[in-house]
């Protein structure tokens, strides 16, 4: 099969392929207004959401929790990241499956 004279290289009136982050982000918050969600550039941190969260709980429950039954509550409903990597091997592991030879 002879070898093709095309390179693939973009025309230089082509827009970069490259989409910064700011970019993306921008474009999905616009998505997600577009579907009524509020945007709200006072929660930056896990903090501000935490307090957020805390004050929608009160007001449509008309319960005022301690900080410690606010936290239990996050516990039960935050649930961790859905990948978490394997855990790496350590020492124990790989000697423990070495057979011994009794004495």
């Amino acid at each position: 099969m002879p070898s093709s004279k095309f390179t693939y290289d973009l025309p230089p009136s082509t827009p970069s392929p490259l989409v910064r982050e700011g970019q993306i982000e921008y474009g999905f918050i616009g998505k997600l207004q577009g579907l009524r969600y509020e945007y709200r550039a006072d929660i930056r941190d896990r903090a501000a959401l935490e307090r957020n969260a805390r004050e929608k709980f009160e007001n449509l429950n008309r319960l005022h929790p301690s900080d410690g039954e606010f936290a239990r509550l996050l516990d039960e409903i935050v649930t961790p990241p859905t990948y978490s990597p394997p855990p790496a091997p350590c020492a124990r592991s790989i000697s423990s499956s070495a057979k011994t030879v009794p004495r």
